[in-house]
């Protein structure tokens, strides 16, 4: 399953080394891709974690939904922002070499 829109990340990084880095990078290569997909996933892992009981089982809410689609939305958000920072980040470190985003 596709958690992440790759179009949309290799534009954001292409536009980040335009902006950074003076254009230094062309390509986006699949080890970057990788390497975001990999920390996105371990955002909502540690999300997720941290809402884990340490004594008692969770009580299973059965069907019942708590979250409206404006508190969804509000995530979504948190998220493409997070996301967005993973991005720049890792366009920020890497070496002046090639022109591919490795």
């Amino acid at each position: 399953m596709r958690y992440l829109n790759v179009t949309n990340i290799k534009a954001h990084a292409l536009k980040c080394s335009k902006s950074l880095r003076a254009g230094k990078f062309e390509r986006v290569g699949q080890s970057f891709l990788d390497d975001v997909q990999a920390e996105a996933e371990r955002l909502v892992r540690e999300i997720n974690s941290k809402f884990q009981p340490p004594v008692h089982p969770v009580v299973d809410p059965e069907e019942a939904k708590f979250v409206t689609g404006a508190y969804v939305t509000k995530a979504q958000e948190i998220l493409d922002a997070a996301v967005a920072r993973i991005i720049q980040a890792k366009v920020q470190r890497h070496p002046s070499t090639g022109k591919t985003l490795l």
